[in-house]
């Protein structure tokens, strides 16, 4: 079979198309992302747009690309992968679930109680440079968060890639934008749903988050709708916050499907995290000097040092602590989609020796990508 990969570049979306006797049949779609571990950040690809053409579906096309387009990653200096996905198919190229899905909801009765200080209008694109910064402090310390910056493309879609968005910025009596919220918008006037969506909020301070609450109740109660869903980290305090009024949270674990992700450069992801490794480290009260830790996988194997209050990268193969386990596993355990202390009902991880220092690197902080961000 004679078959090449071309490859082009627009922004920051790389398409590579499999051609097979001239013909294509089969391309994909890889967006060159920064991703944040806790406050650190890794060079992301994400995947999107796998299509096959309908009649050469079934002769192993997909495949082919899939697998060149990791090596290909790998290549190009990408430390991991992310795509959202159908289930239980792409877990055979080593993806597995790493983010949940989180909505908030809250019923247009009880938000009687939220009162409002600011102005609220349309946003504009002069507004970006303080929708930025709102976005990097709230961000700042959330793993699975995109790095966005001047290149970013923000606000593409709604809670589905086809809809249209409505967002929103807050104002201070001094005028300076201090909060933000976006919202699903349909232009006709029937609703596409019996609640109002929102895909994202942020603000300056948790006390500007009553003004975003009673802003969405004004805009629900104008169009008829019951009730408001905020799609949010299930941690934030904004979610803290909707629960003060009476709210229903729901989140979602996938099974194999929708947000997966797997590393594709193990030494190159922790050498680039070492400062969130250290931090954490530093937390912990129980490390002995110059505990270490082996992470073996079936991509590779480093070893990790505390000593001197730092984690570091070492040459050596024995430590105190071995851990064994897949590739997707310590992705999961890097965003905290699970901590090491459920790592004991995982049969595919093994821990050998002392695990102080893995419990202190690896504690369970649900990870999350704004739907803003959703490739």
């Amino acid at each position: 079979m004679t078959h090449d990969i071309r490859v082009t570049l627009e922004g920051r979306r790389y398409s590579r198309q499999l051609y097979v006797e001239g013909r294509e049949v089969s391309s994909l779609g890889i967006h060159d992302l920064q991703m944040r571990v806790g406050k650190t950040a890794v060079k992301m690809g994400g995947i999107a747009s796998v299509g096959t053409a309908r009649e050469e579906r079934g002769k192993g096309y997909s495949r082919l690309l899939f697998n060149d387009s990791m090596e290909w990653m790998h290549s190009k200096g990408f430390d991991c992968s992310l795509l959202f996905g159908i289930p239980y198919y792409y877990h055979k190229f080593g993806y597995h679930t790493c983010l949940p899905e989180c909505r908030t909801t809250i019923a247009l009765r009880d938000t009687e109680a939220a009162t409002s200080s600011l102005t609220s209008r349309l946003y504009q694109t002069s507004d970006l440079p303080a929708v930025r910064r709102i976005y990097d402090m709230m961000s700042a310390n959330q793993s699975g968060s995109i790095v966005r910056d001047e290149k970013s493309r923000w606000f593409p879609h709604g809670s589905i890639h086809l809809r249209d968005l409505q967002i929103y910025v807050f104002e201070s009596a001094d005028r300076k934008v201090v909060a933000y919220v976006t919202y699903d918008y349909t232009r006709d006037s029937s609703p596409l749903r019996h609640e109002l969506i929102s895909t994202e909020v942020g603000a300056v301070h948790p006390r500007y988050y009553h003004d975003i609450v009673h802003h969405a109740a004004q805009r629900a109660h104008a169009m008829r709708l019951e009730k408001v869903t905020f799609n949010t980290p299930p941690t934030s305090d904004f979610v803290t916050l909707l629960s003060l009024y009476g709210a229903e949270q729901c989140t979602r674990y996938p099974a194999i499907a929708e947000g997966m992700g797997r590393i594709l450069n193990l030494t190159s992801f922790f050498t680039k995290t070492l400062a969130e490794w250290t931090e954490r480290a530093q937390n912990s009260r129980a490390l002995s000097e110059r505990a270490s830790l082996r992470l073996e996988t079936d991509i590779g194997s480093i070893t990790l040092l505390w000593q001197e209050g730092a984690v570091t990268l070492s040459d050596t193969t024995t430590a105190n602590t071995t851990a064994r386990l897949p590739q997707y596993r310590l992705l999961q355990l890097a965003l905290g989609y699970f901590g090491a202390e459920n790592a004991g009902f995982l049969s595919d991880i093994e821990i050998e020796g002392d695990d102080t220092l893995f419990r202190a690197l690896f504690p369970r902080r649900l990870p999350y990508l704004w739907i803003s961000d959703h490739f």
